[in-house]
């Protein structure tokens, strides 16, 4: 499994972030990543490092041009599984979560969240 640790993680979670990524390149990027994650502890500081959590989160959330096909092609799952890898991932993913939710609830004034018209006034 040493070959593994070969894998250039900062370069991995720049593929992640690019919307010029093709489903199949970044199917094989998270396929790459998720095993790497887990077979070389050493990898998951990389990860955090390079701002991994950060990466999967928006892509989780971007719904890109591709988005049909990393659905279909078991990208999605994959993040979802890289985003659970391990308790400081998922903490940091949950909290960009809750953080969106949050600002969503700001910028749609509470709408879709079943509030009064007044959600705008808890962000001001």
């Amino acid at each position: 499994s040493f070959a593994m640790s070969s894998l250039d993680i900062p370069a991995t979670v720049e593929v992640i972030l690019s919307a010029e990524t093709l489903p199949d390149v970044l199917l094989k990027s998270l396929t790459a990543l998720h095993e790497n994650l887990q077979q070389d502890p050493g990898s998951l500081a990389v990860f955090l490092e390079a701002g991994g959590p950060d990466a999967v989160f928006r892509r989780q959330n971007c719904m890109g041009r591709y988005w049909r096909e990393e659905a279909k092609n078991g990208s999605m799952s994959l993040l979802s599984k890289i985003a659970q890898v391990s308790d400081t991932v998922a903490a940091e993913v949950t909290q960009r979560n809750l953080a969106a939710d949050a600002q969503e609830l700001v910028a749609h004034h509470g709408h879709s969240h079943g509030e009064a018209d007044h959600g705008h006034s808890h962000g001001e």
